[in-house]
């Protein structure tokens, strides 16, 4: 029993027509025959060619996989070193006298006629 077949039609100027029918004839081969064979053949020659660059372009998605993942390890560092400077920078203001000593006896300004006033307790 013979393979199932499918048709596939494309339109090409005269000139091109002529050639690929006179190198079928060559080939001793269809017109059909020498079509499905040439497009074999580019179409292993792009098989082949994407072997060859897919361990160099698997090993470039890694590195940019990998530098965006350093670049957000980074980024995360450098949010901490900044936390800790600030944090560093307004222990030093502290220590320096950055802020009134607030737990020693407090003056209270003189209650105002019918505000509230502080007793302290």
């Amino acid at each position: 029993m013979a393979a199932r077949r499918s048709m596939i039609t494309f339109a090409t100027d005269p000139e091109t027509k002529e050639r690929i029918r006179s190198y079928a004839e060559a080939a001793g081969v269809d017109v059909s025959t020498y079509i499905v064979a040439a497009v074999g053949a580019a179409m292993a020659h792009d098989d082949q060619v994407a072997r060859t660059f897919a361990p160099p372009d698997d090993l470039i998605a890694a590195t940019e996989a990998e530098s965006s993942t350093v670049a957000a390890v980074n980024a995360a560092l450098l949010e901490d070193a900044i936390k800790c400077r600030k944090s560093a920078s307004f222990l030093g203001w502290l220590a320096e006298g950055g802020l009134p000593d607030l737990t020693g006896p407090v003056d209270h300004p003189p209650s105002q006629q019918g505000g509230a006033r502080w007793t302290g307790t």
